[in-house]
């Protein structure tokens, strides 16, 4: 399986999955699984969820956003971005990336619906590369790469155990 980014966020018909890139095959009934498990019930901003679904594993980070419903009720709600992954990769690496864009789209006051929509498209790329510029809204661009921490037998980074830095 690829690698997915996705977002998700609780409204008042229930957890949904706002954007995922790239597309999946899946049946509605995972999707909803996916949408229901990076939202748990008892989770709060700033959780980090890890979970298996079917054959890949769920990594998100939970956080509250906007309404971002047309209804009378304009609440605050919960959000996840996140990724699926292979089950036998590492997700703990993910997590500080997930924190920074978050915190970026904090600093920026662009915690919303219609900015993390963009982000899995642009977030894919970092799947393949070491650096990539998130842009967040025109004229805030953030910058992230990762940095092994470890090396392998051969001396090469080991991407699995890498920290993310802005």
């Amino acid at each position: 399986m690829k690698k997915v980014v996705f977002v998700s966020a609780f409204s008042h018909l229930g957890p949904e999955i706002l954007e995922i890139y790239p597309r999946l095959v899946i049946s509605i009934e995972q999707e909803k699984a996916i949408a229901l498990k990076c939202i748990p019930m008892g989770g709060k901003e700033g959780d980090f969820i890890t979970v298996h679904e079917g054959d890949f594993q769920i990594a998100s980070l939970l956080t509250v956003i906007p309404s971002y419903m047309e209804t009378e009720d304009k609440r605050n709600t919960y959000a996840s971005v996140g990724f699926l992954l292979d089950s036998d990769i590492n997700p703990v690496p993910y997590k500080k990336l997930l924190e920074q864009i978050i915190d970026a789209c904090k600093e920026h006051n662009l915690l919303n619906a219609n900015t993390l929509k963009k982000i899995p498209h642009q977030l894919y790329k970092i799947l393949e590369q070491t650096e990539v510029s998130l842009d967040l809204k025109e004229g805030i661009t953030v910058e992230l790469s990762l940095e092994a921490k470890k090396k392998d037998k051969n001396g090469l980074d080991l991407l699995n155990d890498a920290l993310w830095r802005v």
